[in-house]
């Protein structure tokens, strides 16, 4: 009998106190971020990327941007709001935002959203170094810049807005929990090599915002209201002709709230393919658009294995002391695109990186005009 109580009296507490409740009164583990390598069930064989013939895909991007700031000058440590007056509903917006630097890098998205460093920084750099650049606080007639304290990659960032209130699908926005995987599905079929995903977040402390885009871990010198390794922000994943999946991160106070937008678009000027690249490999890729690069609209997807196509830690992010499942504290990982000109673009994949096995750039140009047969500027 004192074993049947026993057993009911187990069942009850299990009912009373969620896993997370346990945990928390445990007061030993944090939460567990979800693993980068998924089970392979999760994904069919005709979820993997075609490549597509890039001598097949040129056309126009069908707009212009509605607002261009033009390379604004940043120093380091410096929010800059810039003043748009677009109006209307911020829901239409679109925004890219591009780094420039002297050197190499040239024209980037390299630690895009922002990055701390971890023990094995890049050239030039320091332990816990805050890197990378983000925007926030978009209103209908501003929208705030801010490059973190030791960044050398955005000495000039560049905002455009364009308007477009009927992307393919859109999400609206989405509540989402945290250490929470949230699927999508937004059943537009066809080839989601064809497809161009942005995604927003919204919080009540940075307004619509692309702050840690992607996932970031802090280093030992946390933005306010954080602790040292904390992981931020939110990804996207596993996007196949029917879904999306979201991913919010342990301790994010950034995205609350995530919107998703799909644009289909079979026909970019340039279109390099799904490119297999090492860890800690560089690949030039030629595109020969010519023209002005300011007219470029670029855009990087990658895919793995574990997290289909993605845009997991895009731009780069060095793990913390609170790594996902098959990483390491201090693991560098993601990928990111820098030293773009009107005929080459380079593409990296850092050192441990396992969500960026394949990647694949599109460019639109859009004062590349077509007529058929001739195609002319």
């Amino acid at each position: 009998m004192k074993i049947r109580q026993i057993v009911f009296l187990i069942i009850a507490i299990t009912f009373l106190f969620s896993p997370a409740d346990l945990t928390l009164a445990q007061g030993v583990q944090p939460p567990v971020e979800e693993s980068g390598v998924l089970p392979s069930s999760v994904y069919s064989s005709q979820d993997e990327p075609k490549v597509r013939e890039s001598a097949d895909l040129v056309n126009t991007f069908p707009d212009t941007p509605k607002y261009d700031s033009g390379w604004v000058s940043l120093v380091q440590n410096e929010a800059k709001t810039l003043t748009h007056n677009l109006g209307g509903s911020i829901d239409n917006y679109v925004v890219d935002m591009q780094y420039w630097a002297s050197g190499v890098d040239g024209i980037n998205q390299r630690y895009y959203g922002g990055t701390d460093f971890g023990t094995n920084p890049a050239p030039g750099h320091a332990l816990d170094d805050r890197v990378g650049a983000y925007w926030r606080s978009l209103t209908n007639t501003t929208i705030t810049v801010y490059r973190r304290p030791q960044d050398t990659y955005a000495e000039k960032v560049r905002i455009r807005i364009w308007l477009d209130a009927a992307p393919n699908w859109d999400s609206h926005w989405v509540a989402l929990a945290l250490v929470t995987a949230t699927t999508l599905n937004h059943n537009l079929g066809g080839n989601a090599d064809d497809y161009i995903v942005d995604m927003q977040y919204r919080s009540s402390g940075n307004g619509v915002n692309q702050r840690c885009y992607n996932g970031m871990d802090f280093g030992s010198n946390p933005g306010p209201g954080h602790n040292p390794d904390d992981r931020v922000g939110t990804y996207w994943r596993s996007l196949t002709n029917t879904k999306i999946t979201l991913y919010r991160r342990a301790e994010d106070d950034y995205s609350p709230e995530v919107r998703i937008r799909i644009w289909v678009r079979p026909t970019p000027t340039y279109d390099s393919g799904w490119i297999l690249i090492n860890p800690d490999e560089a690949i030039d890729l030629t595109h020969n658009i010519g023209g002005n690069t300011e007219d470029y609209i670029v855009d990087v997807q990658f895919h793995s294995f574990g997290s289909g196509t993605n845009q997991r830690h895009y731009g780069g992010a060095d793990f913390g002391a609170k790594p996902p499942s098959g990483s390491s504290e201090n693991d560098r990982v993601g990928a990111y695109w820098r030293s773009m000109t009107n005929s080459n673009i380079i593409i990296y994949r850092r050192p441990e990186d396992i969500y960026a096995e394949k990647m694949r750039v599109r460019i639109w140009d859009p004062s590349f005009l077509v007529y058929l047969p001739l195609v002319e500027r």
